[in-house]
């Protein structure tokens, strides 16, 4: 199956909240990859600031367990603890806009690379 233009939004058994846009996702049932273009990823993890992750194209692998991001890798850390991910949301998911999330967003650390592997952490019950 394929969504266009999408939001997602969840927490996992750990604590960790986030919202997750893209232009495109494709799941492929056959291997469970799912690939996904303008991956833009906002992390509320427990005891951390929150982190804003961005790329071109995106793969979910490894049972969800892994994220390689690629072209136009960007990480902004250090985010204020506060941010309402309300402000994250698109007002209108029919028409998102080519930047991620929010053009407001100037404070913390950036980090930018061509390729980025997040490795998530495996629930304990799988």
């Amino acid at each position: 199956y394929y969504l266009e233009t999408f939001v997602a939004e969840g927490r996992d058994r750990s604590g960790t909240a986030y919202v997750l846009r893209g232009t495109r996702l494709e799941h492929f049932q056959q291997d469970g990859t799912v690939n996904i273009e303008k991956p833009c990823l906002l992390l509320f993890e427990k005891d951390s600031f929150p982190r804003l992750v961005s790329a071109d194209t995106g793969r979910i692998i490894n049972n969800g367990t892994m994220i390689l991001l690629q072209t136009n890798v960007q990480v902004l850390e250090h985010l204020t603890a506060n941010i309402d991910a309300s402000r994250f949301r698109p007002q209108d998911t029919r028409s998102a806009a080519p930047s991620c999330f929010s053009p407001m967003l100037r404070d913390g650390t950036w980090t930018r690379t061509d390729q980025l592997v997040l490795q998530l952490k495996k629930d304990p019950e799988n």
